[in-house]
C-alpha cells in the first residue's frame, strides 16, 4: 500500500467536517494486528481506539468461525467536534486497492454513538469484499448486514454485562415478536439508546438461529462472503446457505420464535449438568407414530428408522425433533454439544430422505454417546474425590505480591483515566451499566 495517497485519500474525507477540528494526519496509530489506522487526538484516544477495535474484530471473528485474514486496511480518522456527529464509514477503490475509511466526530455526550457496532460493520465489510481487487466502474457497493453487526454488539454486552432474559421473557409474553422479513428490512438507524437495544437483542436471537444450525458459524461466515452475490437480500441468503432452515420465511420465523425462547430462558445462564443432558437427549430421540387401523401409539427409537422414514407424519415429527434438539444445544453440558450437531445433522438428512450409511452412522453416534456418559461418569467421580481428599485450607503465601500488583495496576488507571477518549469510554461503559433493561423502556 503506498501509504501517501491513502493519506491524501483520508485529507480529502476530512476537509468538510463541519464544526470539527481539522485531522492531523500525521498523528498516527496502527493496532496490533496492523488492519485499524487511527489518525488524529492524543496517542491516548488513538491507543484506545485501536484496542477496542481490535477486541470487536475478534468478536466478529468468532461469531463466524474464522482466523484473522485480512486484506485490506481500515483507517479511522478520530476529529474533536462541538457534537456528535455521524459516523462515515465507506468503501474505497484505489489504484492500491480497495480502502475502508471510517471518520468519527467525537462529542460531549458519547451516548450518541455506538462505536463497536460500526466497527463490526466495518470488519464484516471487509470480510464482503476480500477477495475483490477493486470496484468495477461505477458500482455501488452493498453495505454489510446491519443485523449482524448489531448482534455481536448485543453479544459483546451479554458477555461483559450478563443475559437479559426479562427483555425476551416480555416479547413472548405478549406475543409481540416481530415477522422477520419486516425486521430485516427495519431501517437499521433506530433512534435512541432503547432502540438501539431492541435491534440488537432481536438480532442477537438471529445470530444464535443461525449458529444453532449444524456448520452455523462457518456457514454464516459464507453467508458474509455471498453477501454481494445474493444482492443483499436477507431472507434468500439466509435461505441459500442455511437450508436447515427451511424453505420459506415462515419456517424462518419459527427457528427465530426457537432463538428467542432459548434466550428468555434462565436455565442459559448456567448449563446443564451432563447426567440431565443425557436424559433430555435420550427422551428426543424416542420418536412416537400412530398407526393401524385403530391409531395405535407406537414408539421407536432412532436406530430402527427404517420402521418409521416412510410415514406420512415422519417429516413433522423429524422437524419438531430437530427443533428440540437445537434448544437442548443452547443449555446443555459442553461435554454434549458436538454430539447434538451430529444428531441434528442425521435428522436433517432422515427428513430428506436420506439414509445410505445410516445405521452405521447411528451406531457410531451411539457408542460415541456411550463413550461420553462414561467420561462424564469419571470426571465427577474425581472432583468428588478431590473435595473429599484434598487440603482446603489458604496458605496466604503470595498476598503481599498480590496487594503490589493491585496496587500498581490501581496505579496505572489512575494516571490513564483523565484523557479524553477514557472519559468517553468510561461515560459509555456507564450507560451501558445504569441503563434499564432492554424490555423495560
Amino acid at each position: 500500500m503506498r501509504w501517501p495517497l491513502l493519506l491524501f485519500l483520508l485529507w480529502i474525507l476530512g476537509v468538510d467536517l463541519k464544526g470539527a477540528e481539522k485531522v492531523d494526519l500525521r498523528a498516527q496509530s496502527t493496532s496490533k494486528s496492523r488492519q485499524f489506522i487511527v489518525y488524529g487526538l492524543t496517542p491516548q484516544a488513538r491507543s484506545a481506539v485501536t484496542e477496542r477495535a481490535e477486541q470487536v474484530k475478534q468478536a466478529v471473528l468468532d461469531a463466524l468461525g474464522e482466523s484473522d485474514q485480512w486484506k485490506f486496511p481500515i483507517a479511522i480518522s478520530l476529529s474533536q467536534a462541538r457534537e456528535w456527529g455521524p459516523v462515515d464509514l465507506r468503501l474505497f477503490s484505489t489504484p492500491d486497492g480497495l480502502v475502508i475509511q471510517m471518520r468519527v466526530q467525537i462529542g460531549d455526550d458519547p451516548v450518541g454513538l455506538n462505536f463497536r457496532k460500526h466497527i463490526a460493520k466495518a470488519v464484516l465489510l471487509e470480510i464482503m469484499y476480500r477477495g475483490r481487487p477493486e470496484l468495477g466502474e461505477g458500482e455501488r457497493y452493498l453495505d454489510a448486514p446491519w443485523w449482524v453487526a448489531a448482534g455481536i454488539t448485543q453479544a459483546i454486552r451479554e458477555r461483559e454485562f450478563g443475559p437479559e432474559p426479562d427483555f425476551f421473557k416480555g416479547l413472548l409474553e405478549v406475543n409481540r415478536i416481530p415477522a422477520v422479513e419486516d425486521f430485516l428490512k427495519f431501517n437499521p438507524d433506530t433512534p435512541g439508546p432503547a432502540g438501539q437495544r431492541f435491534d440488537e437483542a432481536l438480532s442477537l436471537a438471529l445470530l444464535q438461529m443461525l449458529w444453532q444450525q449444524p456448520d452455523g458459524k462457518s456457514r454464516l461466515g459464507q453467508m458474509i462472503r455471498h453477501w454481494p452475490k445474493n444482492g443483499g437480500d436477507p431472507i434468500v441468503a439466509l435461505l441459500k446457505d442455511f437450508p436447515g432452515l427451511g424453505a420459506s420465511p415462515g419456517a424462518v420465523q419459527k427457528w427465530w420464535t426457537l432463538a428467542i425462547q432459548g434466550l428468555a430462558s434462565t436455565e442459559r445462564i448456567q448449563a446443564m449438568t451432563g447426567e440431565a443432558t443425557f436424559a433430555a437427549l435420550e427422551s428426543l430421540l424416542i420418536f412416537e407414530f400412530v398407526g393401524g387401523k385403530i391409531g395405535e401409539k407406537k414408539s421407536f427409537p432412532l436406530r430402527r428408522f427404517e420402521e418409521f422414514v416412510s410415514h406420512p407424519a415422519c417429516k413433522t415429527t423429524l422437524g419438531n425433533a430437530h427443533l428440540a434438539l437445537a434448544a437442548l444445544r443452547g443449555r446443555a453440558s459442553p461435554l454434549f454439544v458436538a454430539i447434538i450437531v451430529e444428531y441434528e445433522k442425521v435428522l436433517a438428512d432422515l427428513t430428506k430422505g436420506k439414509t445410505k450409511g445410516m445405521s452405521a452412522r447411528i451406531a457410531g453416534l451411539e457408542g460415541h454417546l456411550r463413550a461420553l456418559v462414561q467420561r462424564g461418569n469419571d470426571i465427577t467421580d474425581y472432583m468428588n474425590w478431590y473435595e473429599a481428599t484434598q487440603v482446603r485450607t489458604y496458605s496466604g503465601a503470595f498476598d503481599s505480591y498480590l496487594k503490589t500488583a493491585r496496587d500498581l495496576d490501581r496505579e496505572e488507571a489512575e494516571r490513564k483515566k483523565n484523557d479524553p477518549i477514557s472519559r468517553y469510554l468510561d461515560t459509555l461503559e456507564k450507560e451501558f451499566q445504569d441503563a434499564a433493561p432492554v424490555g423495560s423502556r
